[in-house]
């Protein structure tokens, strides 16, 4: 369940209608508010073109049952993720989504096929929204921009992070952005239609999609200028006017990037789940040298590059000895969660005293195993010293050793990694 701060969301309406007259006196030279005219419709008038557009593209009226698995359906839904309206371009999915859903759509062509099927033509919509999770996972942008473009007077799309911070702006709070479900969405759409009827007032002939706007723009102000009285999430206030507090906040919304700025603890609502996140250890394969191998990782998150000790740390296990070495990346800061990596450490041929490298101390090493003279890990010399892989260490390894490291040709690979 959902519930409206009423004076929050009186006030918020307030400083919108109170912008948005005086862009609207300013570029059109009158007081009149619509959202399918002047400043209101230059500002989001863009989502109805491209749903007009997008609705052409997608010519679900078409579709046959027979088009499933042909991957028709497929071509016509991912030309309404790239459909513009003039020089804007669908901004309604980010594009890390999108990519995302294309990737699923091309590899589960049939199963995508079917589930778009039952949802545009003949599926009963609970259903089809559970099918569509069950195929694009909690992609909750995805998944709710199908259900606008089958009826945008009954459904309006979702970008959680955004809408968390805009309700919050409106006294509006719920648990609806929390989760990708159908019961999550029905409220979502209940709240917008809430919103509606509260501004039906002030606007002529408000539309669903037109609420769905409204709640949009208040991004155009920040939260000290919307919020009745401070509390958490207005950043500024606090740090003016209080010490030792914690400032609670999402992901990229002002009040993080504040706090960060001027070192001010905080929790965020939200933290990102650093195994989402792209890891590439610095290397996959090395040489065993009786030392622990502790190989440093790259990590990006989008376009971000993340520092470690600040948004993961990194702990290693069974990275001395041969054989499969771990890293466990642990969010931390800003990160949630944990991947593991995984590197090999190979023993090297000819390096039979294990330090890593082939020299005249390896020869010394396989001939003191020949005449039964104490070695260190004598079955990874007989191993590591085996060089001609006969299956027993002899006198004609150490032989074959002494030659390549003076650079006699030897019919052997030697200082190379053992599978």
């Amino acid at each position: 369940m959902y519930s409206v701060d009423q004076k929050q969301f009186s006030h918020g309406l307030e400083i919108f209608i109170e912008k948005a007259i005086s862009e609207q006196q300013k570029k059109f030279g009158t007081s009149e508010l619509s959202f399918s005219k002047g400043y209101l419709y230059e500002q989001e008038g863009y989502k109805y073109q491209l749903f007009n557009k997008a609705h052409i593209l997608l010519d679900a009226e078409s579709w046959k049952r027979s088009d499933v698995g042909t991957g028709r359906i497929i071509e016509k839904v991912i030309a309404t993720f790239h459909v513009k309206a003039g020089d804007q371009v669908q901004n309604i999915i980010d594009w890390r989504d999108v990519e995302r859903a294309e990737e699923i759509f091309s590899k589960r062509l049939k199963e995508s096929e079917i589930m778009l099927f039952n949802l545009f033509c003949e599926g009963d919509e609970e259903e089809s929204f559970g099918s569509a999770i069950e195929l694009l996972g909690q992609c909750y942008a995805v998944i709710t921009y199908l259900f606008f473009l089958k009826d945008c007077e009954k459904y309006v799309p979702v970008r959680t992070r955004h809408f968390k911070e805009q309700f919050a702006k409106l006294g509006i709070s719920t648990a609806a952005l929390d989760e990708c479900t159908w019961r999550n969405y029905q409220e979502f759409n209940e709240i917008v239609t809430w919103v509606k009827n509260a501004i039906a007032s002030y606007f002529p002939k408000v539309s669903l999609l037109d609420a769905h706007s409204f709640i949009w723009m208040m991004w155009l102000f920040d939260e000290e200028s919307v919020l009745l009285s401070p509390k958490i999430g207005s950043p500024k206030w606090f740090y003016d006017k209080a010490q030792n507090v914690t400032i609670y906040c999402y992901f990229g919304s002002a009040a993080h990037m504040y706090a960060k700025a001027k070192e001010i603890p905080y929790e965020l609502f939200d933290k990102r789940n650093i195994a989402e996140a792209s890891a590439v250890p610095e290397y996959t394969v090395t040489g065993f040298n009786r030392k622990a191998h502790t190989p440093s990782v790259s990590i990006t998150y989008g376009e971000d590059v993340l520092p470690e000790n600040t948004d993961f740390t990194l702990e290693y296990t069974n990275n001395t000895e041969a054989g499969t070495a771990t890293i466990t990346v642990t969010g931390c800061g800003d990160y949630k969660g944990a991947q593991i990596l995984e590197f090999a450490i190979k023993n090297i041929l000819g390096d039979a005293d294990g330090d890593g490298s082939v020299d005249a101390v390896d020869v010394t090493v396989i001939l003191r195993y020949l005449v039964r003279i104490k070695v260190n890990d004598p079955d990874r010399v007989a191993l590591a010293g085996n060089v001609t892989r006969s299956g027993v260490l002899d006198i004609t390894d150490a032989t074959f050793v002494r030659r390549w490291i003076v650079g006699v040709d030897i019919p052997y690979m030697i200082d190379v990694f053992m599978d």
